[in-house]
């Protein structure tokens, strides 16, 4: 295919996941990770373009579809995508707040375990610190330590509004 066909249409398939790019360049030529990033700033789609997530009511994904916007003022729901083993604060579970405000003390449902998680202090990650903040809001990535039962992959969620996320 002819460059000028391909390069107006990386955007619309990357944002249609028809085409997932394949980027690659070695740590030590900065000028080559600079490529790199200027082609994320240039094809990637916008985050703010992402209105919602979808998930369900029940852990066993069969009962009723739910729609999360990326919202302040929706209910409380986060993803736990990693989890760190720390030899000093134990296990550290790092997640991505999809809707809603949290603080800190606060008690949230872990809608994949059917368990109720009270946080502790809240963290930003910075390097191999830890920033402690007083709360989270929509699109915020926070770590908590010291829970009893999430995991990487569970959802928490506002216990009056529970959602369960796909894994």
């Amino acid at each position: 295919m002819p460059e000028e066909d391909i390069i107006p249409n990386l955007a619309w398939c990357y944002r249609g996941q028809q085409t997932l790019p394949g980027l690659c360049c070695l740590g030590d030529d900065t000028r080559r990770v600079a490529d790199l990033l200027d082609h994320l700033v240039e094809f990637a789609p916008n985050p703010a373009t992402h209105e919602m997530e979808h998930g369900f009511t029940d852990n066993e994904m069969t009962g009723d579809r739910i729609n999360r916007k990326y919202n302040n003022d929706e209910p409380f729901s986060a993803y736990v995508f990693r989890t760190i083993a720390d030899p000093f604060a134990g296990r550290i579970n790092v997640m991505k707040v999809i809707s809603g405000k949290i603080g800190h003390d606060a008690s949230v449902r872990n809608t994949t375990r059917d368990t109720d998680e009270r946080l502790g202090a809240l963290h930003v990650i910075s390097g191999k610190t830890l920033d402690k903040v007083d709360s989270a809001a929509t699109g915020d990535i926070i770590a908590v330590a010291a829970f009893k039962d999430t995991q990487t992959g569970d959802t928490l969620s506002d216990k009056a509004k529970p959602i369960v996320f796909r894994r």
